[in-house]
C-alpha cells in the first residue's frame, strides 16, 4: 500500500515537471519550434506565391525541394 502510494507521488512529480518542460517550449502563441517554422515558411510561400514566382523560384529561394513547396501551397 505504501509502495503503491510513493509510486503515484513520483508519477504526479513527474507529469508536473513534464508539463512545465512542454509549457517552457511554447512560445506565446502556443507553438513549438517547428510549429513556429512551418507558419512561417507557409507564410514565406503565399507571399512569393502572390509575387507571381513559381514552384521551383521558390523552392530555391527558401532552401527547400519542389515537393515541399507543392505541399505548402496546398495548405495555403
Amino acid at each position: 500500500m505504501i509502495e503503491r502510494m510513493r509510486k503515484e507521488e513520483q508519477d504526479e512529480k513527474y507529469d508536473r515537471k513534464n508539463e512545465k518542460r512542454r509549457a517552457d517550449r511554447r512560445n506565446e502563441e502556443g507553438l513549438i519550434k517547428r510549429e513556429q517554422e512551418k507558419v512561417n515558411t507557409l507564410n514565406e510561400v503565399r507571399e512569393l506565391v502572390r509575387n507571381g514566382l513559381k514552384n521551383k523560384d521558390i523552392a530555391e529561394k527558401l532552401k527547400i525541394s519542389v515537393r515541399q513547396v507543392q505541399r505548402l501551397k496546398k495548405e495555403v
